[in-house]
């Protein structure tokens, strides 16, 4: 484990001052500000038996799973792995005195520790933008508690549920060193969630089971809360024993 947790920490030290690290803030900043728009726009009353703190992240937590959400995953994973690829990295990689599968884990474990810390930043930022409000638009006015646990608990809901994305984009960027494959996935994957949002099929749609645990019916919400680690972690193994027998990038 000392080894594994080496690895991360070189992994942590080359996304310094990269784009990948500064999407964590810009990407939730842009969803939380577009509701944010939309919110103090508004010319109708808000209804005042609605809480008006998680009416706000609900709004925020939607366009961030159906469409922000992904497009971040894709694009981290992608800047991630072409760090090694633009430099010749992963010869070098592969021969330091450390077991071969950590290389590749500590760039899956760098990527969901991003994914995490950009939904704490998503939350952070639509309780701080939901306190805006009433400064904008006098006709919010929002209730005195703060919902916080309730907050957090549904964002960590749409972050289990994107899991399933997170491993599918970090082994498509391990096999395919092109940035346009690996971009090109998670925009395709996306686009078509668009347009399959009442799909009979969507809670098994990997790109559909973050909206669906927020508006899909509580029985296929509380099975994408299972399938999609479980799933994950599946596909994660396999993942590592594939780098482990071929090198990464060997198409392009």
């Amino acid at each position: 484990m000392n080894m594994f947790a080496t690895m991360c920490r070189i992994e942590f030290l080359k996304l310094r001052r990269t784009l990948a690290l500064w999407m964590v803030v810009v990407a939730p900043a842009v969803v939380v500000l577009l509701q944010l728009l939309i919110w103090t726009g508004a010319r109708g009353d808000f209804d005042v038996d609605v809480d008006l703190w998680l009416a706000f992240l609900t709004n925020v937590l939607s366009m961030w799973a159906i469409f922000m959400q992904p497009l971040f995953v894709a694009l981290v994973v992608t800047l991630v792995y072409h760090l090694d690829y633009a430099s010749q990295g992963w010869p070098r990689m592969f021969l330091l005195p450390v077991p071969r599968w950590t290389v590749p884990a500590a760039k899956l474990a760098v990527v969901a520790t991003m994914v995490v810390a950009a939904t704490v930043v998503l939350v952070a930022l639509s309780l701080a933008g939901t306190k805006l409000g009433p400064l904008l638009n006098e006709r919010i006015v929002l209730q005195p508690d703060i919902p916080f646990a309730t907050a957090f608990a549904r964002a960590g809901k749409v972050l289990v549920a994107s899991l399933l994305v997170v491993v599918i984009q970090n082994f498509v960027s391990l096999r395919w060193s092109s940035v346009p494959v690996s971009l090109g996935i998670g925009i395709t994957g996306t686009f078509l969630a668009l347009f399959a949002t009442s799909w009979k099929y969507g809670p098994y749609y990997p790109w559909l089971m973050g909206i669906q645990v927020i508006h899909g019916k509580e029985a296929a919400a509380a099975r994408i809360l299972w399938l999609s680690p479980a799933l994950a972690i599946v596909l994660a193994a396999a993942t590592l024993i594939y780098a482990t027998r071929r090198d990464p990038g060997l198409y392009q």
